[in-house]
């Protein structure tokens, strides 16, 4: 399957079916500098902010909702996210998952 074509629905499913090929050990967003918009490649250092945060699991779903809420979204609407947790890959239900905070 293409990765994708003129639509984002197809590039959404195919982030969640690239899931299926081998599911990773480890999963590790890097959130030290944050592209609130227009990236990558068009950002300017305004659109970026420094938070200082790194999220890391098993639950290649769960890392990346759990980002999403770091930046302010719910992972409910992020498409590759929601289909990735139908698909029983992952969860993206973060009332159920334990979350430490360490600060460095």
């Amino acid at each position: 399957r293409a990765y994708h074509k003129n639509n984002n629905t197809e590039l959404n499913q195919c982030i969640a079916d690239f899931l299926t090929l081998k599911k990773p050990t480890l999963n590790i967003v890097d959130a030290y500098r944050v592209t609130l918009r227009h990236g990558p490649h068009k950002a300017k250092p305004e659109d970026v902010v420094v938070k200082k945060a790194l999220f890391a699991s098993a639950d290649t779903v769960a890392v990346d909702a759990l980002a999403s809420t770091f930046h302010g979204t719910d992972p409910k609407t992020v498409d590759y996210i929601r289909i990735a947790h139908e698909m029983k890959i992952g969860n993206m239900d973060l009332t159920n998952q334990n979350v430490k905070r360490v600060a460095m």
